[in-house]
C-alpha cells in the first residue's frame, strides 16, 4: 500500500512537518514533489503492508487535504490517493528524495531568509 499526502500550502513549514511526521510513522523516506498547482506539494511512501483505513488514519494525521481524504472514504470502485501530473495545462515538478531540494523548488529559497 502506499500512502500519498497533498499538501495545499508552499510554506515550508507545513511541508516539513508533514514529510517528517510520515517518515516517523512509516520509517520510511518519502519522496516528494511541487503540485501542479505550484502552491503546494506531494508526499509519498510506498510498500507499506497496511490497509486502506490504517493509510487513511495516516493521511490525516499527516495534514493531508480534507476533501481529498473524504473523496476515497466515499468512493466505491474508483482509484484511491490520486495525484495529478498535469492539472489545467500545468504540470507537476519532479519528485524528490531530498526534502531540501522539494523545499527550494517549491519556496525558491524564501524559507531560507526568513519570510
Amino acid at each position: 500500500m502506499r500512502v500519498t499526502i497533498d499538501i495545499d500550502s508552499n510554506r515550508a513549514f507545513d511541508v516539513l512537518r508533514s514529510w517528517f511526521t510520515l517518515r516517523a510513522i512509516t520509517g520510511k523516506d518519502p519522496i516528494g514533489r511541487v503540485s501542479s498547482s505550484g502552491t503546494g506539494a506531494h508526499i509519498l511512501v510506498s510498500g507499506l503492508p497496511i490497509s486502506q483505513q490504517t493509510a487513511i488514519v495516516i493521511r490525516r494525521v499527516c495534514g493531508d487535504d480534507h476533501a481529498r481524504i473524504a473523496f476515497d472514504e466515499e468512493s466505491r470502485g474508483k482509484p484511491l490517493q490520486i495525484l495529478f501530473d498535469e492539472k489545467h495545462g500545468r504540470r507537476a515538478g519532479i519528485w524528490h528524495s531530498d526534502v531540501e531540494k522539494l523545499i527550494h523548488e517549491l519556496c525558491g529559497g524564501r524559507y531560507l531568509e526568513g519570510n
